[in-house]
């Protein structure tokens, strides 16, 4: 099957991949590739080792899109209503972030059909990959990828130290979140 499109304009055709049919997109320096099946509910994107073909992580969802970081650090998957930032380092989900600030995201929503006040429209990677730059359809946000840069970011943000709640929250430690008591990690955005 080739798609085709129609206009003033001449195109090349390009083969489209049969209905449940996986196609890979290999990473910047080639470690890894993002595998994208398509299905009757949406679409799984399998992360895989190139080296030796294992599976690190699966995401399911309707409308996904990814990208990797051009250091190979960072995957990010995302639709309209959020993003899911993966560290490959750790192999790992980094963080999940939503426009409309519901938790957790859900992004097997995608193709409901329903109206939303925000949504993403694109990621890309920025300041070396250090940054994630989310477009929404009247604004960007950026978000510090790397850990260090978050806390110099949330010190700068807050001029007194963070307190219990804030270091669980925004910057994911262990020992924050356990005095916070269990239900502490439920407020993240994850």
């Amino acid at each position: 099957m080739w798609s085709v499109t129609s206009g003033p304009e001449l195109t090349t055709p390009r083969p489209v991949a049969p209905a449940g049919a996986t196609v890979a997109v290999a990473s910047p320096l080639g470690r890894f590739e993002v595998r994208e099946e398509a299905g009757m509910n949406g679409r799984a994107l399998t992360l895989v080792k190139r080296a030796d073909g294992t599976s690190v992580r699966s995401t399911r969802g309707t409308s996904l899109h990814s990208l990797f970081s051009s250091d190979e650090r960072w995957l990010a998957v995302w639709n309209q209503d959020g993003v899911q930032v993966h560290d490959l380092a750790r192999g790992e989900i980094a963080w999940s972030w939503g426009p409309s600030g519901v938790q957790p995201v859900d992004l097997t929503r995608g193709n409901d059909g329903l109206e939303r006040q925000v949504a993403v429209r694109d990621v890309s990677f920025e300041g070396r990959n250090t940054l994630l730059k989310v477009q929404l359809p009247d604004s960007t946000t950026l978000i510090p990828l790397d850990r260090d840069l978050m806390e110099r970011f949330a010190k700068w943000l807050v001029s007194r130290p963070l307190d219990d709640r804030e270091r669980c929250r925004y910057l994911d430690e262990e020992d924050a979140c356990r005095r916070q008591g269990a239900g502490a990690r439920e407020t993240r955005i994850d």
